[in-house]
């Protein structure tokens, strides 16, 4: 863990990066954080793999966004919700 991380706090242990409801400092609830997995083909018809730990669906695509670039086909999904009977 870095001191750029902020879940960093100096004297702290680090924390683990697992999906959770931790309060910060201020006493609120931060948002749960989830993996979000999946697939991305940049174009040329293989699918990379993704691992994405996000608040939220929407999040985690945009953090997919955001290291590959817009316009590439592209799965994610979360494991849990995936599963849960709607």
């Amino acid at each position: 863990m870095s001191i750029e991380d902020p879940r960093f706090r100096p004297g702290s242990r680090p924390q683990s990066p697992e999906p959770s409801r931790r309060r910060h400092h201020a006493g609120a609830e931060e948002p749960e954080t989830r993996e979000y997995i999946g697939w991305i083909d940049l174009g040329d018809g293989n699918r990379i793999p993704l691992s994405v730990f996000a608040g939220d669906v929407d999040e985690a695509y945009e953090r997919v966004v955001e290291q590959y670039g817009d316009g590439h086909e592209l799965s994610i999904w979360n494991e849990e919700e995936a599963n849960t009977w709607r």
